[in-house]
């Protein structure tokens, strides 16, 4: 299952490079929202490493993340300052405030009204000029 996952995360990357990700300006801020443990974040500093990250997801999975993850895959990240490992729940709660792009990854749990409610609370906390990408499936809408 775990190599599944990382699959269809990396996917999910290959899908997010066609973004001009190297012009963006140095700290610019990328918040992976519902990442899980990072991996698609990982990805991105291992890239591009002057961008500043933000990771959300379940406490348990930030916890797994922070603590277990990334100081043993990417301590560089860590020790340079670059990403935030932040616990949320999107049903919610709104994200980090102020992010240059939103990454949004989608769950089974994140259909129909759920999904809607999920980036009703994202474009909250957004300016209109940043990008968010919705990775996920085809969305069905049900109501």
């Amino acid at each position: 299952m775990r190599g599944n996952s990382i699959l269809n995360r990396a996917f999910q990357l290959i899908a997010c490079l066609d973004y001009p990700w190297g012009e963006l300006p140095p700290g610019s801020v990328v918040n992976d929202l519902g990442g899980g443990v990072g991996y698609l974040t990982m990805q991105l500093y291992k890239l591009y490493p002057t961008l500043n990250l933000k990771l959300q997801d379940l406490p348990e999975r930030i916890e797994q993340a922070q603590n277990d993850i990334w100081p043993r895959e990417c301590p560089e990240a860590i020790a340079n300052d670059k990403i935030e490992f932040k616990s949320v729940d999107m049903m919610t709660e709104p994200p980090i405030y102020g992010c240059d792009i939103y990454l949004v990854c989608a769950t089974k749990s994140h259909r129909g009204a759920s999904l809607l409610t999920v980036l009703h609370l994202i474009s909250s906390r957004m300016s209109c000029e940043a990008p968010l990408f919705y990775l996920g499936r085809e969305i069905h809408l049900e109501y």
